[in-house]
């Protein structure tokens, strides 16, 4: 029964027609904006990184006696760590605060781009996998851990442990879980649609993406089991623990959404005005003959054939 519903609601050969259907010539439509998806790419994965570092820096050149005192302030007085936790700097003191929300509103319209991206490029391959139930799954389910993890790294940087803990708290969660989903299912797809096997480097990012897989959700079981613990003994090595894992998952994450610079080097995005409508007869067997056309004319992974091949 699981799997005929899943058969139900995923139609890949729906969704691989409808986006090739979709794909514009170019007498029919105007581009208003385009550009190389590299740019997109340095945005989304290493502002983030910019971002934790001023925050870092700032912390320990001009806030010294606040890293000193902060752990004293709260339940655990005998900690003596210099080391802040993440949410604080970035969620509670000034001016890190204001900075970093400037780095997330750069950093979260590129990463709109990922899903859309990836989805559609993993929809147009011919592997032997395409087919398989578990495979459309994955397909209809990377999008929404791509937004949901989005969602959630907002609702952290906007709602600070000091405003709403409970919600803090389980946005943390929320990420934390997002981020490892998005990792695997990205990882799956990358190995089983055949991207690894495009070239050396695709194959090593598959590799690399596998391994960040592991990393991250060790990563997420330390902070699982550290967190608590250090909570309940007021444990330094504990809170050192959790607190050096916070900052490696938060360096995970952007070098993972970084991956794109290299994945598609070629590939531009743009924004574009289509006027198929107005210019051509569009009567239904006009349009189911410029569809046929179309898709002879589209190799897997959405790369357009060249004459001759």
């Amino acid at each position: 029964m699981p799997l005929a519903i899943v058969e139900k609601f995923i139609d890949r050969e729906k969704w691989t027609g409808n986006l090739k259907s979709r794909v514009p010539r170019p007498n029919n439509h105007e581009v208003l904006l385009q550009s190389s998806i590299r740019p997109v790419s340095v945005v989304a994965g290493l502002f983030p990184v910019f971002g934790l570092m001023f925050v870092v820096v700032y912390g320990y050149v001009f806030q010294a006696e606040r890293l000193s005192t902060y752990l004293r302030a709260t339940k655990c007085p005998n900690i003596t760590s210099r080391l802040p936790p993440i949410s604080y700097p970035m969620g509670i003191w000034q001016p890190q605060k204001f900075i970093w929300l400037l780095f997330i509103i750069m950093h979260v319209p590129p990463r709109v781009f990922y899903g859309i991206t990836y989805t559609r490029f993993f929809l147009r391959s011919d592997s032997k996998f395409t087919n398989t139930w578990w495979y459309r799954f994955f397909i209809f389910a990377y999008p929404w851990v791509t937004l949901l993890e989005m969602i959630s790294l907002i609702m952290v940087t906007v709602i600070d442990q000091e405003s709403c803990f409970q919600v803090h708290a389980s946005s943390c969660a929320a990420f934390v879980i997002m981020f490892c989903s998005n990792v695997f299912v990205h990882a799956v797809l990358h190995w089983a649609s055949g991207f690894k096997n495009k070239s050396r480097l695709a194959n090593a990012l598959a590799y690399f993406k596998a391994g960040c897989f592991v990393s991250s959700f060790t990563l997420a079981m330390i902070m699982l089991v550290t967190y608590p613990y250090y909570k309940r003994t007021c444990s330094e090595e504990a809170y050192l623990t959790f607190a050096i894992a916070e900052y490696m998952f938060v360096i995970h994450n952007a070098a993972f959404h970084f991956t794109s610079y290299f994945d598609f080097p070629k590939v531009k995005i743009g924004l574009f005005v289509d006027f198929t409508e107005f210019n051509e007869d569009n009567s239904t067997e006009k349009k189911g003959a410029r569809r046929e056309s179309l898709e002879k004319n589209i190799a897997p992974y959405g790369y357009e054939k060249q004459p001759g091949n």
